[in-house]
């Protein structure tokens, strides 16, 4: 159900990085990692100052035992909220 309120949202607006972030993280918990990194990626690319962007690609960092990489993003989420 998530993903098809992210997909209505991104029908709508489809350069919104906030939801982009979030059905990666979706497709994430589907163990689609791949697209999820793609698609958290291209939402960072068009929102890079969005906390909400840095949080969930600490999540999906986090996930996969990254946590070097998870703490840079935590760090960058705090920065902007």
């Amino acid at each position: 159900k998530a993903l098809k309120l992210a997909e209505g949202i991104l029908k709508k607006f489809p350069e919104n990085g906030e939801t982009l972030c979030v059905k990666g993280l979706v497709i994430s918990q589907m163990d689609r990692k791949e697209e999820a990194y793609e698609l958290v990626k291209k939402g960072l690319s068009l929102n890079d100052k969005s906390y909400i962007c840095w949080h969930v690609s600490g999540l999906l960092h986090r996930g996969d035992q990254k946590y070097t990489d998870a703490i840079k993003c935590y760090q960058n989420a705090l920065k902007y909220d």
